[in-house]
């Protein structure tokens, strides 16, 4: 949740996360700012972003690792503002994402090309091992 410090979010299933004109931060399945492990987690139908990983330069010690991922906008958002700290993404499965598989964002908006796959990406991230389909 907003404000918690080191959490695991694990085996859930998140199905048809939606939003309204008026929420920016709905329509998103599973979201961590710092100190979390999002692991082993089916996200299905998002509107927006499946998993999103911080906000802004709050990004701090966060991995997603082993989740599933099906027909979101975007599969997974990463924060790459400056001065974001350290993320890890890997070993996931991500399919039917419309807009990217995997994103930097600045806020709200998207500032990188596809980073699944990419031979150079942000310094703060590791991004390895994940599944684009």
């Amino acid at each position: 949740g907003r404000g918690a410090e080191m959490t695991a979010c694990t085996g859930n299933l998140v199905r048809n996360a939606r939003s309204t004109a008026t929420e920016a931060d709905e329509g998103i399945g599973i979201a961590a700012i710092s100190g979390a492990t999002i692991t082993g987690n089916v996200v299905e139908n998002a509107e927006r972003i499946g998993i999103r990983l911080g906000f802004g330069a709050g990004l701090r010690d966060v991995v997603a690792s082993g989740n599933v991922v099906r027909g979101a906008a975007i599969g997974i958002a990463v924060s790459v503002v400056p001065g974001s700290g350290e993320a890890a993404i890997a070993a996931n499965v991500i399919s039917g994402a419309s807009r990217g598989a995997i994103l930097g964002m600045e806020r709200h908006r998207v500032t990188t090309g596809e980073l699944a796959g990419a031979t150079r990406v942000p310094p703060h991230l590791a991004i390895d091992g994940n599944r684009v389909g």
